[in-house]
């Protein structure tokens, strides 16, 4: 199964009593000789054949196995922790090879794919804070083969998991923590480790706040499997803060990303929800940060809303039916600085600003027939509230 020129080996076989054959098949057609030898290993490395996932060697909590991947081709370990009911520990689960090779590790499903992965060269990989639930759990370990580069997977119960507390793996929407309905959220995330948390809402509608304590490079709601507004504190230590959300009862999702650099130095965070109470019925409701979730608008109405940091954009959605004069008047919060642009057939025709910071814009416009789209774009952001208003021109008033 595993050849060079020189030669072909099977290393670490337990074999129970009984008769074997071994085969050497030839290699093209020129005749040799070779010499065949059997001998017992003299550090015992875990089991061989365990490639697949039905020869899967056993490991349970507080053990150290040690194995090597040592064919020279294709070689693969696999290992399987069982988990008791009603256990409610946390594990890490570590690998640390000997050797300078690529290494991977993970934890799979029962159909062999993979729900968490760990890879790196010639340093400790871990999988930590997994909150394994009862029944097989099936681990992965490959790269390099060395047959001098030993390697040491180990299973660390680490404490039992507080309801507030994350659980990995998490990596992915389709494996988020669900963590019902609590008004915070903890846990730790590096750059190699998204964490993606279910919160349930239980009251009424409402605008909601999500504030981040920690440092991090990303704090984002999201619908399915598209965030749908985010922050990026970009690893300053500044506090992440998703204002405005209105969330109706049932289950909203949010991702944490972390600065720490890998695995091993991953850094804490915690997540704060607060109710903010009923909507202006004038107020734009989030998330409306671009085209496809742009908000649906009328000429003539009346907007407010808040535009606190740059990462947040609002996107208002009109159609005319005829060619009509447009006066649009945008009154700024102090010190606010919005670019407002306008769009149509995913073409930007026109901006403008005002004057100056928190000053009012007011404009003409003619516009066609047809579907627009309405940008607030800030290039400073505040914590005041902007006015947008339209009105339709008296077509004789215009010059």
């Amino acid at each position: 199964r595993a050849s060079d020129t020189e030669r072909a080996a099977l290393f670490d076989l337990a074999l129970a009593p009984g008769d074997y054959e071994l085969r050497v098949p030839r290699s093209g057609r020129e005749d040799h000789t070779f010499e065949l030898m059997a001998f017992p290993e003299q550090v015992a490395f875990d089991p061989e054949p365990n490639d697949q996932p039905a020869s899967a060697v056993p490991i349970a909590d507080g053990e150290v196995r040690t194995g090597r991947l040592a064919r020279h081709t294709n070689d693969d370990d696999r290992y399987v922790l069982e988990v008791p009911p009603g256990d409610t520990a946390l594990r890490d689960i570590e690998l640390v090879p000997s050797g300078d090779g690529s290494a991977r590790l993970c934890l799979e499903d029962e159909q062999g794919a993979a729900l968490q992965c760990r890879s790196g060269e010639g340093r400790p990989l871990a999988l930590t804070d997994l909150a394994l639930g009862a029944g097989s759990h099936r681990l992965h370990v490959s790269g390099t083969e060395d047959e001098t580069a030993p390697y040491e997977l180990s299973v660390v119960p680490t404490g039992t998991r507080s309801a507030d507390h994350e659980a990995e793996p998490n990596d992915e929407p389709a494996t988020a923590t669900a963590l019902g309905s609590q008004s915070t959220a903890r846990g730790r995330v590096s750059r190699v480790d998204d964490d993606y948390l279910d919160i349930v809402v239980e009251d009424e509608a409402q605008l909601w706040n999500v504030e981040a304590s920690g440092v991090l490079d990303k704090l984002a709601w999201v619908r399915g499997n598209r965030e749908v507004a985010a922050t990026t504190p970009s690893c300053d230590g500044s506090p992440a803060v998703l204002e405005d959300l209105y969330l109706g009862p049932g289950t909203h999702r949010f991702m944490v990303a972390g600065c720490a650099g890998d695995e091993l130095t991953k850094d804490e965070y915690t997540l704060t929800f607060i109710a903010m109470g009923l909507p202006d019925p004038e107020a734009e409701r989030e998330p409306n940060n671009d085209d496809v979730l742009a908000e649906p608008y009328r000429i003539g109405d009346r907007r407010i809303g808040r535009l606190p940091t740059i990462d947040d954009t609002d996107v208002f959605r009109f159609t005319l039916g005829a060619p009509a004069g447009v006066h649009l008047r945008l009154a700024q919060p102090p010190a606010a600085d919005t670019v407002v642009r306008l769009l149509t057939s995913n073409t930007e025709f026109w901006r403008e600003q005002a004057a100056e910071p928190g000053a009012t814009l007011d404009v003409d416009l003619w516009l066609r027939a047809g579907d627009y789209v309405l940008v607030l774009d800030p290039r400073t952001a505040a914590e005041g509230t902007y006015e947008l208003t339209t009105e339709r021109i008296d077509p004789y008033a215009i010059p």
